[in-house]
């Protein structure tokens, strides 16, 4: 009777697996039962803050943690686009004054890149040129110094995070 009885539990768990959307699979091997369960990991949301000063990548780091997401920094181009290939960010955060390459030649490399051209740039700076921004596709333009709600409402605005309720 016992069979009957775990075999009405298994049933009842696939079901309930099935349900929830969770992909599964029952092994039985000489008597023993394996299940697997593949979880869902919710992804979190991914930034890339391209700027030279640390303490604005760390001011937005706080501004953005608070929100859940996950803020990765670069401080070049070189090293940006190492993080982009793994990290693969949904959205990108970038300076404009910035030595050796500026933020325009950056966004511009950005877009003409098959690999980045889709990731939705928001351009970051005391030079606050929305016209320039949008002529070079960014996706938005904020002024230094940042204002906290003015980005989310950005973000917002742009699909990048959801409402809070």
């Amino acid at each position: 009777t016992s069979n009957i009885h775990t075999s009405e539990h298994w049933s009842i768990a696939q079901l309930f697996f099935t349900i929830q959307g969770l992909r599964h699979h029952f092994t039985e091997i000489d008597g023993l039962t394996e299940i697997s369960v593949i979880l869902p990991v919710k992804k979190q949301i991914s930034c890339l803050v391209i700027d030279d000063v640390e303490s604005v990548r760390r001011l937005i780091e706080r501004m953005l943690g608070s929100y859940g997401i996950q803020v990765f920094g670069a401080d070049n181009y070189t090293n940006a686009l190492n993080l982009i290939q793994l990290v693969k960010p949904d959205f990108i955060l970038l300076d404009i004054l910035m030595p050796k390459m500026d933020g325009w030649q950056m966004i511009k490399n950005l877009k003409t890149n098959p690999q980045t051209m889709e990731i939705p740039v928001i351009i970051c700076s005391v030079l606050f040129e929305p016209d320039l921004a949008q002529g070079v596709k960014a996706a938005a333009c904020i002024r230094k110094p940042i204002n906290r709600l003015e980005l989310i409402k950005i973000l917002q605005d742009l699909n990048l995070i959801k409402e809070l309720e």
